[in-house]
């Protein structure tokens, strides 16, 4: 009899959890214009305060681009206002001079970075973020290297000056090799 009991107490309240939970999540409508009308790319202007331009595949601003998008500008997620293809960016980023903007769209992610002085901006490749610190590590490694030649040179040439010869100077080097200890 339990055992009826049982699998009459489950038959009875699964239906049930499956069905409030159905119930409870809701249809969900949202309608998106950036999926109707996506942006194929866009840069930055500086004319009366930073806009953001939605270009086309041409380079031309693409003035069928209207309504809300949203853009993360600086880390910060912001909706722009699109009218023609032009949306001006909050009065909070007026006073920065480099812009990392980046648009999600279904098919991929549009990221830029722009250095901005007064009215010109320009366009920064982001793979010079990868180029600048190897570069900076190959030149470290140079002058370390570089650094340790002119020190043993001038090294050489302080003894030399004093009146050792160079033959005395590597039994130096030798003794204190040989009776460095840690």
């Amino acid at each position: 009899m339990n055992r009826f009991k049982f699998s009459l107490l489950l038959a009875i309240i699964i239906p049930f959890i499956g069905i409030s939970s159905a119930f409870s999540q809701g249809p969900e409508y949202t309608f998106n214009l950036s999926d109707m009308f996506p942006i194929q790319d866009f840069e930055l202007g500086a004319e009366n305060g930073f806009v953001v331009k939605a270009i086309d595949k041409e380079g031309n601003i693409d003035t069928n681009i209207e309504g809300i998008y949203t853009f993360v500008i600086n880390g910060y997620i912001e909706k722009v206002k699109f009218s023609k293809g032009v949306a001006p960016i909050s009065s909070n980023f007026q006073s920065s001079e480099v812009f990392y903007i980046k648009h999600e769209r279904q098919i991929n992610t549009l990221r830029h970075l722009f250095y901005s002085i007064g009215s010109w901006t320009v366009l920064i490749p982001l793979w010079l973020f990868i180029l600048i610190p190897v570069l900076i590590l190959l030149l470290a490694m140079f002058i370390k290297r570089l650094l340790f030649l002119l020190i043993f040179v001038a090294f050489i040439v302080f003894f030399l000056i004093q009146g050792l010869d160079f033959s005395t100077f590597l039994n130096l080097i030798k003794d204190a090799l040989q009776n460095f200890s840690f």
